[in-house]
């Protein structure tokens, strides 16, 4: 039985490593796995964050624009009445 083991052993394809290798991989890939979700996370709260604030901005560019309208339509009325 041991022969056969030997035999089934390619050692080109397969590899022997310890059980602490694989623990270790398995704990840095898990690290790496939850570093990825809490980055997804940050994303997704900028970009709900970058969507308020094209919103402000677009209504602060409004209010701007009808500001300007009104100075405008201000200094038009004071030019007539001059």
């Amino acid at each position: 039985m041991q022969r056969v083991i030997e035999d089934a052993f390619d050692s080109e394809t397969q590899l022997i490593v310890e059980r602490a290798f694989f623990e270790e991989q398995r704990h840095t890939l898990r690290n790496a796995l939850l570093k990825i979700e809490l980055l997804d996370e940050d994303r997704a709260r900028l970009d709900r964050r970058n969507a308020y604030l094209e919103g402000e901005l677009k209504r602060i560019e409004q209010l701007h624009t009808i500001s300007l309208k009104e100075i405008v339509l201000l200094k038009q009325s004071l030019a007539t009445k001059k």
